[in-house]
């Protein structure tokens, strides 16, 4: 494997792991978001 190949499975490895990140992040609080507004609602 030459050095150019190693950095794209690099690159790719880490804008996986970036949008899981996100996506998680994103997930969890649009989940308290929701719990929030039915806290105040009542």
């Amino acid at each position: 494997m030459d050095i150019t190949e190693a950095l794209q499975n690099y690159n790719k490895s880490i804008t996986a792991g970036f949008s899981f990140f996100f996506t998680r992040i994103f997930a969890s609080t649009n989940y308290y978001g929701k719990i929030n507004e039915k806290g105040t609602g009542h």
